[in-house]
C-alpha cells in the first residue's frame, strides 16, 4: 500500500507538529517500526494489524518521541529480566530433578517429615503428613510450570 507522504507531519498521538526521525540522533536507537512492534507484543496483538499503515506516516513530536523511545527502552529492559528469570528457574528445575534422582537425600527429606517416636500423637502426625503433601505438591507444580514456560520460550523465540 504506497501512500503519499503526510506533507503535514503530525504526531500520531497529540497532532502537534512531528520531528523527522533520524536514527543516528536516537540515542536508543528505537525506530517507529521498533515501537509499533513492541507495543502490538505488549498488547498481545498481532504486527499484521499494524501491517496496512505506512511506516513513512507513523510520525511522533519530540515529546512524544520521548515517551515511546521510554516505552520501547522499558520493553527492552522487562523482556531481559524475563528471560533472566526464566533461566533461574530453569537453574531450580535443574536442581530439583538432580535431587530427585538421589535416592538417598530424597528419603532423607521425605523422613524430614515423619513424626519421631516420642510424638505419637495422631495429630501431629497428620501434621507432618500434611506439611510433606503441600512441599510435594509445590514441587509437583513448581516442575511442571518451569517445563511449560520453557516450551513457551521456544515457541516465541521461533514465531519472532
Amino acid at each position: 500500500m504506497n501512500l503519499p507522504q503526510n506533507k503535514s507531519c503530525l504526531c500520531i498521538f497529540c497532532y502537534k507538529p512531528a520531528s523527522f526521525h533520524n536514527l543516528s540522533q536516537n540515542q536508543n536507537g528505537f525506530s517507529e517500526s521498533d515501537f509499533l512492534k513492541l507495543f502490538s507484543r505488549y498488547i498481545h496483538l498481532g504486527q499484521e494489524r499494524y501491517k496496512q499503515v505506512p511506516i513513512a506516516e507513523v510520525m511522533f513530536c519530540k515529546n512524544c518521541r520521548v515517551i515511546v523511545n521510554s516505552f520501547c527502552d522499558c520493553y527492552s529492559k522487562m523482556e531481559f529480566i524475563r528471560l533472566e528469570m526464566g533461566f533461574k528457574l530453569q537453574k531450580l528445575l535443574q536442581t530439583m530433578t538432580a535431587a530427585d534422582k538421589n535416592l538417598t537425600t530424597a528419603s532423607l527429606f521425605q523422613k524430614q517429615f515423619k513424626a519421631s517416636p516420642k510424638l505419637d500423637s495422631q495429630e501431629v502426625n497428620s501434621d507432618f503428613k500434611s506439611i510433606y503433601k503441600n512441599i510435594k505438591e509445590l514441587r509437583k507444580d513448581f516442575i511442571i510450570h518451569c517445563k511449560v514456560e520453557a516450551i513457551k520460550d521456544r515457541c516465541k523465540f521461533l514465531l519472532r
